[in-house]
């Protein structure tokens, strides 16, 4: 299984936003990410800053299938306005796990 955690900011005057549209996630993009592999996926947001977690049993896999639904298209141009475009693109690529305990 792999465990998958990123970091991303957003911009100052989104943030309410942001949390607003997470409070109404489109229940197609809910079933999406299931039927995508995506389970255990969460957001934690202090400030701007921003942490994603998701398990797979393959993220690979998953992030091509699950990128290439129309829904999930149109969420991440929806959800590109809230994200802060100075921030380093590669913050967003997923960190490496040194400690796990169930």
């Amino acid at each position: 299984m792999d465990r998958i955690v990123y970091m991303a900011r957003l911009k100052a005057d989104k943030v309410e936003g942001y949390k607003k549209a997470h409070e109404a996630v489109w229940p197609q993009l809910i079933s999406e990410a299931t039927l995508s592999g995506i389970r255990n996926h969460g957001c934690f947001l202090r400030g701007q800053d921003l942490i994603i977690y998701l398990e797979t049993d393959s993220y690979q896999r998953t992030l091509a299938d699950f990128n290439a639904k129309q829904a999930v298209m149109r969420w991440n141009t929806y959800m590109s306005e809230f994200f802060d475009p100075l921030f380093p693109a590669q913050a967003m690529e997923p960190w490496e796990e040194v400690f796990h305990m169930d």
